[in-house]
């Protein structure tokens, strides 16, 4: 049978010092307790559960892709506030019964909540801990550059550990508000909620409504995140999947033979310069070229064919090669051999093609043929060079200013929010007596 120490933590109070730091030890004491007594440590598994989901769904690319950081980014951050604001949701208003008689038990409202902020740091430095070991464990791997230990983990862990823990504050001062545990668990989701969409990442934000995003915990959570990342300067994976899956579509293009020419006399072009350096046409020898005509199969049409009467060209042929008329120039070479680029440019420069130039021409192809045409590494860099200026944000730099700016700001949260839940603890039971008097 499980022990309930409520009436213990009571005695505690009344027998106790009424010094605050005494008080504090003692608040400590009953939450630990309390954390064990109402199964709260399931928080850790869940946290387990939770971080390694998340990591098997983002390791693809998370800290090595802009979208990919990005959307990971925003997933833990989410899975950051969710073990946060659950680890503490409930631990001061299932108390709330004790803090309407702090005045008799001369309990001091800053030591009450000093005693559950110890608890809580020390919880959501647990999971911080399980956070981190489980996204290693999903095959993420922490490749990003320290900026302000000799580890990347370790700064990366700093971040979350201040998300945790903020959202965990703003969680107590709801916890502190609400009168009942239902109520506590009623407003969580919007809290939740909230914090995702004004987070910054997935969903722009106007700026009408911006400035609710700065008390929320998501927002700098992120920023942190994605700085650390260096996110304005990772590649775009989605550009190169989306043109690897476009490669065999067909496509039907116009162009003109002055577009064409044109095209092919890019040299700066690589895939261009390599086309314009192979070679079209022979070079043989009139002997050669006699065998060809004498014995190829394939133009036994020709030396069938009849001249007059019952001369064909075969038989013209071997009468020729049998007089030996050609004997003595059978070494002779003939034929040209000309690069692609040399034919190229003597199309494009000559004057009777000029009247031609604006000939349109229909070509059936793809995406890849067209794309190793024009040179698949320089438009793909060129496209992801683009889609990045999109995204680029000067607060997402790899520098310490922005990361500790990002810091310093869930800092001040979670302090905000700690300070509000003493207010709150300080006025429960104040708002009745008032009522009374009225």
């Amino acid at each position: 049978m499980a022990v309930d120490y409520t009436e213990s933590f009571i005695m505690q109070l009344e027998a106790g010092s009424h010094q605050r730091v005494a008080q504090a030890g003692i608040c400590f004491v009953n939450a630990f307790r309390k954390f064990f007594h109402h199964r709260s440590w399931m928080v850790l598994p869940m946290t387990a559960v939770l971080s390694l989901i998340a990591g098997l769904a983002i390791r693809d690319g998370f800290l090595t892709s802009l979208d990919g950081t990005m959307t990971g980014a925003f997933v833990l951050v989410g899975v950051c506030i969710w073990n946060g604001t659950y680890s503490s949701i409930q631990a001061i208003c299932r108390e709330r019964a004790i803090i309407r008689e702090k005045k008799r038990l001369k309990l001091h409202s800053s030591s009450y909540t000093a005693g559950n902020m110890l608890l809580q740091f020390l919880i959501c430095v647990a999971e911080t801990g399980i956070v981190l070991v489980m996204l290693r464990a999903a095959g993420i791997r922490y490749t990003g550059r320290p900026l302000f230990t000799q580890w990347f983990v370790v700064d990366f862990g700093i971040t979350i550990f201040l998300i945790i823990y903020a959202s965990d504050m703003v969680a107590l001062f709801i916890s502190a508000l609400c009168r009942t545990k239902t109520a506590a668990m009623t407003i969580l989701p919007f809290v939740l909620v909230l914090q995702l969409v004004f987070s910054g990442s997935i969903i722009s934000i106007p700026d009408s409504i911006d400035p609710i995003a700065m008390i929320t915990v998501s927002r700098p959570g992120f920023k942190a995140m994605s700085a650390q990342a260096d996110l304005n300067h990772l590649p775009i994976a989605l550009v190169g999947d989306i043109m690897t899956d476009l490669e065999d579509t067909p496509i039907e293009i116009s162009i003109t033979l002055g577009q064409v020419l044109d095209l092919l006399s890019d040299a700066d072009n690589p895939a261009v310069a390599k086309a314009r350096n192979v070679k079209i046409g022979t070079i043989t020898t009139v002997g050669d070229l006699n065998d060809q005509l004498l014995y190829d199969e394939r133009l036994q049409g020709l030396r069938d064919t009849k001249i007059f009467g019952g001369l064909t060209v075969g038989i013209l042929l071997s009468e020729i090669n049998d007089a030996q008329i050609l004997d003595d120039f059978k070494d002779k070479k003939i034929g040209m051999e000309i690069t692609v680029g040399e034919a190229v440019d003597l199309l494009a420069n000559n004057a009777q093609l000029a009247g031609f130039r604006n000939e349109g021409i229909d070509v059936e192809t793809t995406v890849g043929e067209v794309l190793e045409l024009l040179g698949r590494e320089e438009t793909q860099a060129l496209i992801e060079e683009k889609a990045a200026m999109k995204y680029y944000d000067p607060a997402l730099d790899q520098t310490r200013e922005n990361v500790l700016s990002n810091w310093t700001r869930l800092l001040v949260l979670l302090l905000v929010f700690a300070v509000g839940t003493a207010v709150v603890i300080k006025s429960v039971g104040a708002w009745p007596k008032r009522r009374a008097r009225a």
